[in-house]
């Protein structure tokens, strides 16, 4: 199975949706699981998930017998390490994600934490703590189609592509004058 994981705003069902085309995979999607298993509640906007152990007891079932493409920010916090074969951690570029969020209509604190999360690279710490280097790939899916970014993790999932990117966006964020903005 293959794990994609990331930001809000990344592009984490669009990208798994045409992945799974390529594949003849389905796609299990963590949050929705969640929702459809009332597993969780809303909080202020915030999906609040109250019991981390039995979402991750009640997921292992559905695995059994079937390969799916895993999607999900709470990945790293509810599949386990020898579930997947390669982990792709979506990064994106912090002006973007503010567009996206915007759209979305999330409110200016939803905002900031996600936006945080996204420049100090949370997920992607967390998901090489749990699932290993080997396993963890970032991908900069900033101004690139679909397309491309599908093509780019058929390479990692067959092991066509040797380097990996590393992703820093508090380097960028310094370099271009923006990271008192973003943290403001």
């Amino acid at each position: 199975m293959i794990g994609i994981t990331g930001s809000p705003g990344t592009g984490k069902k669009t990208i798994a949706r045409d992945l799974s085309e390529n594949m003849n995979v389905d796609v299990f999607d963590i949050n929705k699981f969640i929702i459809e298993n009332n597993l969780a509640e809303y909080e202020e906007g915030q999906l609040i998930v109250n019991n981390l152990k039995d979402v991750r007891e009640r997921i292992d079932n559905e695995f059994i017998g079937k390969e799916f493409i895993i999607i999900g920010h709470l990945l790293p916090e509810v599949i386990p390490e020898e579930t997947l074969r390669k982990v792709i951690v979506l990064r994106c570029e912090p002006d973007i994600l503010i567009d996206r969020y915007k759209e979305r209509d999330y409110d200016e604190l939803k905002i900031k934490d996600n936006l945080v999360s996204e420049l100090i690279g949370t997920i992607h710490y967390n998901t090489v703590m749990k699932y290993g280097n080997d396993k963890t790939f970032e991908i900069d899916v900033s101004n690139k189609n679909v397309s491309n970014i599908v093509d780019e993790i058929t390479m990692i999932i067959n092991d066509e592509r040797i380097s990996k990117d590393r992703i820093d966006w508090i380097d960028y964020a310094s370099k271009s004058n923006k990271l008192r903005r973003y943290l403001n």
